[in-house]
């Protein structure tokens, strides 16, 4: 009896060692006060906005949009699912400034980003959320 106790004892403690170390992460009492990170930066040019494809954890993300070129750029996300425009704009980003865009978006979902003055000369970015 008391070689059965020992087992699943030992056993439990192997449970919970190994859900500590691959179980889901996050506020839990046993995942890990830090959280995946969910940021993604853009530098924008004349034509272009780099890196023009980027995968992303879904949630509340935060968007980092540099322009580097000399014009004022403006960047508007399109749900591909929803088919629709999203509310959350980056507007009048002059050349050499940084606006940070907060956004919530849906995991397993695709979105354009794009300039809507200059998006037919490809100014234009894809971003996929997981």
């Amino acid at each position: 009896m008391e070689r059965a106790i020992t087992i699943i004892v030992f056993v439990a403690i192997l449970a919970l060692v190994g859900f500590a170390f691959f179980g889901p992460k996050g506020g839990g009492p046993l995942g890990g006060a830090v959280q995946a990170q969910r940021e993604a930066q853009f530098t924008l040019t004349e034509y272009q906005i780099t890196p023009n494809r980027v995968e992303i954890q879904g949630g509340r993300v935060k968007l980092v949009f540099v322009n580097q070129g000399r014009y004022i750029h403006q960047i508007e996300l399109y749900d591909t699912v929803e088919q629709r425009v999203l509310k959350e704009k980056a507007e009048f980003i002059r050349p050499g400034e940084t606006q940070v865009l907060w956004v919530d978006l849906v995991g397993g979902r695709r979105y354009q980003l794009y300039d809507p003055v200059w998006r037919a000369k490809g100014m234009e970015a894809l971003l996929i959320t997981r």
